[in-house]
């Protein structure tokens, strides 16, 4: 205190005091300004910031308890690094196509990529939700997750998909994939696989002339309570589909809170050691393990009979509740 009046009275007392006081009110404004006035922080500064995964769902714009009273149709997107124009057309296909616009639409993505801001992802997509996940488990972790974490109130119709979905493209979105929902989709749906015909295999018991799976058989068997039979299932690689949510809860969720600790397990788990042909090495962001839930949905949603494909031909590609 004593330089500060000793500054101030070689500069003439009062005059210096007021210019003092004018600098902390500046200060307090600034302080202020970068606060804002409930705590957080200007929305400017919070584009760059990017959110990181703890243990709780971290949901910078909107909880999905807030869509829980809109349970038509939710588009549930696993996103890491796929091109947003492609991802924006994908979504403004589905808002427009008749069958699901009048269920009032509702677009979930979750985003694995940790370099990227969930709220930047929200103000270019133009979607409802967008929730950071770990990179763990490929998508079929993803879909795991929102289905054990909203068992009870999950929309009517679901539908699961990478965020580059197969049949979307920069110049156009494939007929087969406008007819599917088009013209296809009604609420009676069960399950929809919306993968082109070329994404559909049919195995026996986890076997085919390009895989053994060993585990799909031993799924089928915890799954349907009964040994896999030998007359061929249907597999869809991609993980793209629309599922009901009378056919999600036929199994129990004991079922998917399994699934969902074998494709989200670390390293050192038993799992990352199946054996795999071909050879490739399986880590938890990108388990093996999840090849195989891939081809599982089909079993999992009781849609797996071996005339599927030539169903999807003749344009009747789905199971109905």
């Amino acid at each position: 205190m004593g330089s500060e009046a000793s500054v101030c009275n070689n500069l003439h007392g009062r005059r210096c005091i007021l210019r003092i006081i004018g600098i902390l009110i500046i200060i307090c404004i600034l302080i202020y300004l970068e606060r804002g006035r409930f705590g957080r922080k200007l929305p400017y500064l919070r584009d760059l910031y990017s959110y990181t995964w703890s243990n709780k769902t971290i949901s910078p714009i909107r909880n999905i308890a807030s869509l829980k009273r809109n349970n038509g149709f939710h588009v549930v997107l696993n996103y890491y690094e796929e091109d947003l124009n492609l991802v924006s057309q994908f979504i403004r296909f589905i808002r427009n196509v008749q069958s699901i616009r009048r269920l009032n639409v509702s677009i979930i993505i979750y985003n694995k990529n940790s370099n990227i801001s969930s709220v930047y992802l929200q103000k270019m997509l133009k979607v409802d939700i967008v929730h950071q996940l770990p990179n763990v488990g490929r998508e079929g972790g993803t879909y795991l997750y929102h289905i054990i974490n909203n068992y009870d109130t999950l929309a009517d119709h679901t539908l699961f998909s990478q965020a580059g979905a197969d049949g979307v493209s920069v110049k156009e979105v494939e007929s087969w994939l406008v007819n599917r929902l088009e013209r296809q989709f009604t609420t009676a749906v069960g399950y929809m696989p919306l993968v082109s015909a070329r994404w559909m295999e049919v195995y026996d018991c986890g076997r085919n002339i390009y895989n053994n799976m060993v585990r799909l058989a031993e799924l089928w068997a915890m799954v349907t309570q009964t040994l896999c039979p030998p007359d061929k299932q249907t597999v869809t690689y991609r993980g793209q589909f629309v599922v009901s949510s009378k056919r999600i809860r036929r199994q129990p969720l004991r079922i998917y809170m399994y699934l969902n600790e074998l494709i989200t397990a670390d390293s050192t788990h038993w799992i990352h050691t199946d054996k795999r042909s071909p050879p490739s090495q399986s880590t938890p962001s990108n388990p093996f393990f999840g090849h195989i839930l891939e081809r599982l949905w089909t079993v999992l949603f009781n849609c797996s009979k071996s005339d599927l494909i030539n169903k999807c031909n003749r344009d009747v590609c789905a199971c109905f509740d």
